[in-house]
């Protein structure tokens, strides 16, 4: 069995090190600001909104009536349990 030998790394000074850490906070720092970004509430609610209104309209932008409708039966029909359940 021969063994591999990786080539030594050359040497790092102190002050290399600290540069790279900082960087590397910076970096990590970034992604968690944009993490907090992307699932905070508000933005949160702002994407699921943009998205059902996209899902209600047509590719011109115009409301499509089937959908709508598809989505009013659908309330109607919870509305409608609701109303029995809370009356059982």
């Amino acid at each position: 069995m021969s063994q591999t030998s990786q080539p030594a790394r050359p040497a790092r000074t102190p002050e290399e090190i600290e540069t790279d850490l900082a960087r590397t906070r910076a970096a990590l720092a970034d992604s968690i600001d944009e993490i907090g970004a992307t699932l905070a509430p508000a933005n949160l609610a702002r994407r699921a909104q943009r998205s059902a209104v996209a899902a209600l309209q047509t590719p011109d932008g115009a409301w499509d009536p089937k959908k709508l409708a598809v989505v009013a039966g659908v309330g109607l029909v919870l509305v409608v349990y609701l109303v029995r359940r809370r009356g059982a």
